[in-house]
């Protein structure tokens, strides 16, 4: 995956960056499971400038928790029929 691309740290669109934000907190999700912490240092990898992250990571990590919450759910009822 190219982690910089778009230009995360060129981002000025506060709805676009909070989105785009909480899907890569999402993708950490999906690579190391639901439980997986996500760190400061996880998204300055992925191209997030501390500005961004110190304005929008909050609102992003809102969205990645109701994401995590869903998901969570559906594989409990999955578990629950197997």
């Amino acid at each position: 995956m190219l982690l910089n691309s778009p230009l995360r740290d060129e981002m000025t669109d506060i709805s676009a960056v909070r989105a785009l934000m909480a899907k890569d907190m999402i993708e950490i999700l999906v690579e190391r499971g639901l439980d997986a912490g996500i760190t400061e240092r996880d998204l300055r990898e992925r191209g997030w400038s501390e500005s961004q992250i110190r304005n929008h990571g909050g609102n992003a990590r809102e969205r990645m928790e109701i994401q995590r919450s869903k998901r969570r759910a559906q594989a409990g009822r999955h578990l629950a029929f197997a």
